[in-house]
């Protein structure tokens, strides 16, 4: 078993239902682009703490990414399943990700803004 997540980039993404689900809904079927600069960090980020390559020793398969210009696509094995939910979870909150939960909730969240670090000047 896996659990599937995606963490979006709210400047690129329309945030309304309609529009969302129209997005959602034409992700597998266009050809990915090069990853914004906060999806890029964001797959970085996360490749530290969830290395793609191998497996150990129970057999558990490894994390897989697939990153588009606007999105991160995640796959963890049950095992990872928990805390890589909240790692996520973590992650956007703190650098103005949205993320959609796949698998379980089928649930959209956005960024707070009022929890969002000041933009630079």
């Amino acid at each position: 078993m896996a659990y599937d997540i995606i963490i979006f980039d709210p400047e690129q993404v329309p945030t309304d239902d309609t529009g969302f689900r129209a997005w959602r809904d034409e992700l597998f079927t266009r050809e990915p682009g090069e990853p914004s600069p906060k999806i890029s960090s964001l797959h970085d980020a996360a490749l530290e703490v969830f290395p793609e390559d191998g497996s150990d020793e129970r057999g558990v398969q490894p994390t897989k990414y697939f990153a588009d210009h606007d999105h991160l696509e995640i796959t963890f094995d049950d095992a990872d399943a928990q805390v890589g939910s909240q790692w996520v979870q973590d992650y956007a909150a703190q650098n103005g990700l949205g993320v959609f939960d796949v698998d379980t909730t089928g649930k959209r969240t956005l960024p707070d803004p009022e929890s969002q670090p000041p933009m630079p000047l």
